[in-house]
């Protein structure tokens, strides 16, 4: 007799779980209300200052992968503002090499058509991309220039040169530096990532780190990354896929505090705001600038 009759039928395969019971980020609720609140709460954060400092605005650095959806976080925020999709003053797409060429300064004005209406009181610098195509770290080192404040609003970047150091101002006040810096990292391909633009990466956080500048990490095209997230972005804080993403990310960047690396979604297909997506890019805006603020508080 062989053994086949007490051999047990093979066992269905358990599907794998892709959501936790509860949020391992706890937020308030999903809701118009909250999205208000917050839009609203971040146009009244201003830089406070004393003394002989002057700084107007909150100067918030943009860099990461080329791709990654760097120029469409403020093409994103910029529409949350204005109250509608506006895709056109920063150019967008994907490609092999950085459409942003220039290093452009933007404010967000949400009246531009009443005639007293002024500025929200933060900008969003956007500079050219990381090249991971590049084998040297010329784009790290001019992306720390931009930060220390020595590259004028147009600038054109060289595609493969450090930038001279009298090119624009040379001794830059507060009021010229970033006093934060947001690094956009495609979380559809982190997996993949090649090691020069992981290098990069790191040497990028060190140089931050010794300016004592805050950083974050903006996670993007999450809704490729999670499948449940793409159905409802509401998941996002249950995602495990997008839980081990920020797990990751915070242990390649010499341990980055998770609370620095925000998961967003950017606005790419849709035609109309939805609540969920503004409540993820408001939240990384908000931290953002409580960071900038306690950084201009460190130099008082």
């Amino acid at each position: 007799m062989g053994n086949w009759l007490w051999n047990s039928p093979p066992q269905p395969q358990q599907p794998q779980q892709v959501l936790t019971d509860t949020p391992w980020r706890k937020t308030k609720e999903w809701s118009p209300e909250v999205k208000r609140e917050l839009r609203d709460h971040i146009s009244s954060l201003a830089p406070q200052t004393r003394g002989q400092l002057d700084v107007p605005f909150f100067n918030i650095a943009l860099t990461g992968q080329i791709g990654g959806g760097k120029s469409s976080f403020f093409n994103s925020v910029n529409s949350i503002y204005h109250e509608r999709i506006i895709s056109g003053k920063s150019e967008v797409g994907i490609t092999a090499t950085s459409l942003t060429k220039d290093f452009r300064v933007y404010e967000i004005n949400p009246h531009p058509d009443q005639p007293d209406s002024n500025p929200l009181p933060w900008r969003i610098c956007d500079t050219p991309g990381l090249n991971y195509s590049l084998d040297t770290d010329c784009d790290v080192t001019n992306i720390l220039k931009t930060v220390d404040g020595h590259v004028p609003d147009r600038f054109k970047f060289p595609s493969q040169e450090v930038l001279q150091d009298d090119l624009g101002l040379k001794k830059p006040e507060l009021k010229d530096r970033a006093h934060c810096v947001a690094v956009v990292i495609d979380g559809s391909t982190f997996d993949q990532m090649e090691e020069n633009m992981k290098r990069k990466l790191k040497n990028l956080r060190k140089g931050l780190i010794t300016r004592n500048i805050p950083t974050y990490i903006l996670i993007t095209h999450i809704d490729e990354a999670c499948v449940e997230v793409s159905k409802d972005v509401s998941k996002v804080y249950r995602s495990i896929a997008i839980r081990d993403l920020v797990h990751k990310i915070g242990r390649l960047l010499h341990g980055l505090p998770e609370n620095q690396i925000f998961p967003i979604m950017n606005y790419k297909k849709q035609v109309d705001l939805e609540d969920d997506i503004d409540i993820l890019l408001l939240y990384a805006l908000r931290q953002m600038l409580y960071s900038a603020q306690g950084h201009l508080e460190n130099k008082m």
